[in-house]
C-alpha cells in the first residue's frame, strides 16, 4: 500500500472517528421521542450514519485494491 493511499485511509478513519463522536453527543442529549419528531436531528443522525457507512466501505475498497 503506498503512502497516498494510507494517507487517505487515516483521513476517512479520522472523519469516522469525529461521527461516531457526534453521533454519541445526540445519544447522550436528545431521548428517542424527541429524535422521532424532530426532523432536523433525524435528518443530522441518518446523515452522519450514511457518510460514516461510506467511510467505512471507502476504506475496505482501498484495502482490498
Amino acid at each position: 500500500m503506498d503512502e497516498q493511499t494510507t494517507e487517505r485511509i487515516v483521513e476517512r478513519a479520522t472523519y469516522i472517528r469525529g461521527s461516531v463522536t457526534i453521533l454519541a453527543d445526540i445519544r447522550d442529549e436528545v431521548s428517542f421521542a424527541t429524535y422521532r419528531t424532530d426532523r432536523r436531528t433525524r435528518d443530522i443522525v441518518e446523515r452522519e450514519f450514511q457518510t460514516t457507512i461510506e467511510a467505512c466501505l471507502d476504506i475496505g475498497t482501498m484495502i482490498l485494491r
